[in-house]
């Protein structure tokens, strides 16, 4: 990495600065990403134990569907091809005493 006006640093390997990086580099920008833990990913991390998955990440990756609003950024990314998604007719019902209700597809 050169020091020019076209290089960027980024603290923090999680999803946000993975795509950060990710884009930076799509528009002609050197990059470096910094992460304090051994493994990239942030809150999308997952490791495996004695036979075991543990997922410590988002259970729902937000848009993935075809035509949800984030289907577009993670194609561009190149997260989508090979990843088995399960898609919810609706992830999450959040109702408040008065009555309103946040639906999560």
């Amino acid at each position: 990495m050169t020091n020019s006006s076209t290089d960027i640093i980024i603290i923090g390997a999680g999803i946000a600065g993975l795509a950060a990086g990710c884009f930076a580099q799509m528009n002609g920008y050197q990059t470096r990403i910094f992460e304090m833990h051994t493994l990239p990913g942030g809150l999308c991390t997952a490791w495996q134990r004695q036979g075991f998955i543990f997922d410590g990440c988002i259970h729902y990756l937000f848009g993935s569907g075809q035509g949800q609003p984030f289907s577009r950024l993670w194609e561009e990314l190149g997260v989508l091809p090979g990843q088995p998604f399960i898609h919810h007719d609706e992830l999450m019902r959040i109702r408040e005493s008065g009555g309103k209700t946040l639906v999560v597809y």
